[in-house]
């Protein structure tokens, strides 16, 4: 990843976590850890199937992650899961950019 653009999404995030989290004590933050966690993976998700569906290949996405096909392939998608599962995270994320 390009270090400005790392550099700004790392200090925006953690701009909006200081504004959730003022006051709040450190012990109950560490509560916060799986929300975070599950949002990011959902966040991932979502670009992911977002990527697929304009027709970038896994070899394309896990060029991009640094990773190979196989490992982006097997982490991003999930025969349980499945398309249910895709669509729902894309629903979620459609409704909070609107």
């Amino acid at each position: 990843m390009n270090s400005d653009r790392e550099q700004s999404i790392r200090a925006a995030l953690q701009h909006e976590l200081q504004r959730l989290s003022a006051g709040e004590a450190p012990l109950d933050l560490v509560e916060d850890i799986p929300i975070l966690e599950s949002f990011v993976d959902d966040y991932a998700q979502a670009r992911i199937a977002d990527a697929r569906s304009l027709g970038a290949s896994w070899a394309d996405i896990a060029a991009r992650l640094g990773v190979s096909r196989q490992a982006v392939h097997k982490r991003f998608t999930s025969k349980r899961e499945g398309r249910r599962r895709r669509a729902v995270i894309e629903l979620r994320f459609q409704r909070s950019d609107d």
